[in-house]
């Protein structure tokens, strides 16, 4: 896999999501590398400082 995008529309259904995808990586004996990704987390249309994380690391945000 080389490129993946999610969007959601709530900052719990994305860490929902991600944790679902960290799961499967690592059945697939596989792991994401955080540093290499970004996220953007809106909130009332404005950047939100919340913090998002795969497989235990954090992702970076967009602004960061």
């Amino acid at each position: 896999m080389d490129d993946l995008a999610v969007t959601t529309t709530t900052h719990i259904q994305a860490r929902w999501v991600l944790s679902a995808l960290g799961d499967s990586v690592s059945w697939a004996r596989m792991k994401f590398k955080a540093k290499k990704s970004k996220c953007l987390v809106l909130r009332h249309g404005r950047v939100a400082g919340q913090v998002m994380q795969i497989q235990g690391e954090e992702i970076p945000s967009i602004y960061s």
